[in-house]
């Protein structure tokens, strides 16, 4: 009997990610085009004047539900309660990044937030589809990916700095974690508990490569600039058409 509702589960989980997949790819366009327009009215001196106080607050308020929300996540046990607070909880992260931005650089880092919203909907459709070794592959090459365009393409300091640091604890945190799970077979000890991140018997050694290959690129990207970023950046988006389409082939 327990093994025909863990089999029902599975086929109700792989049927819901037709519908997750393409909602999660139409919200993501809608939320870009909101946020482009809204940059556009933010731009005047009208939509300044209105939206800027309000994004001085929003920030401290979103701040405030996303610590929540995380705690909410760590506390609640019931699974469906705390799968709807993992997506308030990305939501409210997304919103604190967006009004932080704009209330500190204006409009001129919008492209961070279109990247942003764009890199996290585009990990959650990959995550839906492939699961977890595809899913960290490409939050370490898209991230890569990403940092290397802002190195590359603006001209604020404090992207690059952000960018690099973001990208180094990214690479940092992959490849520690992975360490941890092949140790006990794919399973992440949190002392009380084992959280199944990797298939049993999965080999680590790809992970170890990407997380040395993208660092080897950052600390070239910062010592010859933005021209070789650039070029660094295209290297990142052919690893990831390279890797998904090995990941797709594994799934047969």
């Amino acid at each position: 009997m327990m093994t025909k509702n863990k089999t029902a589960a599975k086929k109700t989980e792989d049927q819901s990610v037709v519908y997750k997949v393409p909602a999660a790819f139409v919200l993501m366009i809608v939320v870009i085009y909101a946020f482009w327009k809204l940059g556009g009215y933010y731009s005047t001196v009208e939509g300044f004047t209105a939206l800027y106080p309000m994004f001085c607050v929003q920030r401290y308020v979103f701040l405030a539900l996303t610590a929540a929300e995380l705690v909410l996540c760590i506390l609640l046990k019931n699974g469906l309660a705390r799968t709807i607070c993992r997506y308030w909880l990305a939501a409210f992260a997304l919103l604190f990044v967006s009004s932080l931005i704009l209330s500190i650089f204006w409009t001129g880092n919008m492209i961070v937030i279109y990247l942003l919203h764009a890199l996290v909907y585009c990990l959650y459709m990959v995550w839906q589809l492939y699961h977890s070794e595809f899913f960290t592959f490409s939050l370490v090459t898209a991230s890569a990916g990403v940092v290397f365009y802002l190195i590359a393409r603006t001209s604020y300091m404090a992207n690059r700095i952000a960018g690099s640091a973001l990208l180094a604890l990214i690479l940092i945190g992959t490849a520690l974690t992975a360490f941890l799970c092949a140790k006990n077979h794919g399973k992440l000890n949190l002392g009380s508990r084992m959280l199944r991140l990797f298939p049993d018997g999965f080999n680590p050694l790809l992970f170890y490569f990407i997380c040395v290959l993208w660092a080897v690129v950052l600390a070239a990207c910062l010592i010859f600039g933005s021209g070789f970023a650039f070029y660094a950046m295209f290297a990142a988006i052919a690893v990831e058409l390279i890797g998904a389409v090995y990941y797709t082939f594994q799934l047969k």
